[in-house]
């Protein structure tokens, strides 16, 4: 009878271990990634502003911890953005699915991000986003537009879902696409997470090592243009000297 009781109200069965993972939300400025993380910490009346830089926020879903990436999409902050893709085991691609006249420009900047080697093989959730105005597209007209089919030999897999990403529009409750959509991504992770955690580790090693390198050349560089001016203030120097002692 205790074990039927256990069974029915699920007590005594044993939880699944939290897991950590990390997910990058990238896509162009207003496509509404910022509003998405709001729409996860329960804000509903979210007004959004140009993220500027990177927000950093960990958030539970089912047993999972996961930790954001929020990165600025404007043409001007997006060479930033392969700085984290050492660090993440997948990403989420937001997209204004009714700025049609913006979806070229996502397209090339999505496939300039997957194309990355440390992106390249990890999994990938398209939220077309803004399905709530008229003028949305539907996910099988954005993915034709963003080319998904052709993009998917370099991703390990990738899934796209309608969603709305503003709370106050769904009666303050998270749109069921972006559950199952989060749903869809953690279980992809969890798949490879040990192959993803130790690619993680490996490309975050080596991006550490290539940054100091580069910083390297770039203080050596420095050094030198500092000695080339010191050596043509001294021959500057003793030229004057010769022409006033020959006065």
């Amino acid at each position: 009878m205790l074990s039927l009781f256990k069974n029915l109200f699920g007590f005594g069965k044993k939880k699944k271990d939290e897991m950590k993972i990390t997910v990058m939300l990238i896509g162009l400025d207003n496509a509404g990634k910022s509003t998405f993380l709001a729409a996860l910490k329960g804000h509903a009346d979210f007004k959004p502003m140009p993220t500027v830089g990177f927000n950093r926020e960990t958030l539970k879903h089912q047993h999972y911890e996961i930790t954001y990436f929020d990165v600025g999409g404007g043409a001007n902050i997006r060479s930033i953005w392969p700085n984290y893709f050492p660090s993440i085991h997948g990403a989420i691609f937001v997209v204004d699915s009714a700025d049609e006249k913006r979806l070229e420009e996502a397209q090339k900047t999505l496939e300039e991000s997957i194309k990355h080697p440390y992106f390249k093989g990890k999994p990938l959730l398209v939220l077309a986003n803004k399905k709530d105005l008229p003028n949305s597209l539907d996910p099988s007209e954005i993915s034709e537009k963003l080319k998904l089919h052709e993009l998917a030999q370099y991703v390990s897999s990738f899934n796209i879902l309608p969603s709305i990403a503003k709370r106050e529009l769904t009666k303050n409750k998270l749109d069921d696409h972006i559950v199952k959509g989060l749903d869809w991504l953690s279980n992809e992770i969890e798949k490879n997470i040990e192959e993803l955690s130790k690619r993680i580790e490996k490309e975050e090693k080596e991006f550490e090592e290539e940054e100091k390198r580069l910083a390297e050349e770039k203080w050596e560089r420095v050094r030198k243009m500092r000695e080339e001016r010191l050596k043509q203030q001294e021959e500057e120097e003793r030229k004057k000297k010769e022409q006033e002692s020959k006065e």
